[in-house]
């Protein structure tokens, strides 16, 4: 959510939510999704593969770390990474956001 907060270990949170939209927005540059969606009913969840230039966006989240997933996921072994790494939500704020104190 645009509205989450992301702790930090010595004290604090910052806005990890609008900040991983915002990397996202940067990521997209404007360019639109190339999705392929099945014939389905209207009332059904559709779940789609959508790339941009060759990529997968839902990649290109979780590797940063500006996504939460299933560990059971596919791409659970991403996500570990980019936690293990301190990437995205599970890192500190990048220079210039502003940090709340506790």
């Amino acid at each position: 959510s645009v509205d989450e907060t992301c702790a930090i270990p010595a004290g604090g949170s910052w806005p990890c939510g609008m900040v991983a939209r915002t990397a996202f927005r940067n990521f997209l540059q404007g360019r639109a999704l190339n999705c392929h969606l099945p014939k389905i009913a209207r009332d059904k969840i559709i779940v789609a593969e959508c790339l941009l230039q060759g990529q997968d966006p839902g990649i290109w989240l979780v590797k940063r770390g500006w996504a939460r997933i299933n560990p059971d996921s596919p791409l659970g072994d991403l996500a570990k990474e980019a936690k293990n790494a301190g990437r995205g939500i599970y890192g500190q704020p990048p220079a210039g956001v502003e940090v709340k104190s506790p």
